[in-house]
């Protein structure tokens, strides 16, 4: 990306990848200004204002993200990643509805991902085997190594009992290896120690990780309102990020608590 801008300082999607790089790198300080840059070099660019989008979700700013993918839209309206991330974003922002409408067509252009929203949107409804048998569809193609029937009894700890919850902890220690597992582990109940492997072992991309702690799902909430993620928070740099730019849509600051604490719904 570097050698790219050298040879045209005016290549947007050149800027959008450096800033996705270092979303992924966890340099959250230093991911906005060359995604803004590239927008600036081009306002309509479909992967500059995607890719930016991606690192205000991370982020917990679901509205500024919201704002950038709607603008892409208009300029290819039947771009199915494009699509699925509004359905996504909708999702994280409680619009069931809409939520299901966009990933819907996104399925039917046949992109993968645009099953990871259906499969919430069919455990809400209480048709958890069929939504973990999305899940697990959507979640291979994202990447993960962990056989799909893995995957579906994560899923499936989600809103599950205690007993479920205990065997997709025990499936997930058979795989802490896979740049996945933190992500998983947040819907196993297991914040705590989500955030000590993410942190650690300097596994999983950060939007694959982030957007999970945004979710209107009660593991979700119980992630970001467990003591420990202002410690996490903290030393990962979500708060320095935060307090130099804008706080999550769903946290603010406490001040009285001390100068980095915070508080989440």
């Amino acid at each position: 990306a570097n050698r790219a801008i050298a040879l045209d300082p005016r290549s947007s999607e050149a800027s959008a990848t450096i800033g996705y790089i270092n979303l992924s790198r966890r340099r959250y300080l230093d991911m906005d200004k060359p995604a803004q840059r590239a927008l600036e070099l081009d306002p309509d660019d479909i992967t500059s204002n995607f890719w930016l989008a991606n690192q205000y979700a991370s982020m917990g700013r679901m509205r500024d993200a919201e704002r950038l993918v709607a603008h892409a839209l208009q300029r290819d309206p039947a771009n199915p990643l494009v699509m699925f991330y509004m359905g996504n974003l909708k999702w994280l922002q409680g619009d069931y509805q809409g939520a299901r409408m966009v990933s819907e067509a996104a399925a039917a252009l046949g992109h993968p991902l645009a099953k990871l929203t259906l499969a919430y949107d069919l455990g809400r409804r209480g048709e958890v085997a069929a939504g973990a048998k999305y899940f697990a569809t959507a979640m291979t193609a994202l990447g993960t190594r962990i056989p799909a029937a893995d995957i579906e009894t994560v899923f499936k700890a989600g809103t599950g009992s205690s007993a479920e919850r205990a065997r997709a902890v025990a499936t997930l220690d058979r795989h802490l290896d896979d740049e996945y597992t933190p992500t998983f582990l947040l819907m196993a109940h297991q914040p705590e120690r989500s955030f000590a492997l993410f942190e650690r072992n300097q596994s999983g991309l950060s939007d694959a990780y982030y957007d999970w702690l945004w979710q209107t799902e009660d593991w979700s909430r119980e992630a970001r309102q467990h003591p420990a993620f202002q410690g996490f928070a903290k030393r990962i740099g979500l708060v320095d990020y935060w307090k130099q730019n804008r706080w999550p849509d769903l946290c603010s600051p406490t001040p009285e608590n001390g100068p980095d604490a915070f508080q989440c719904r």
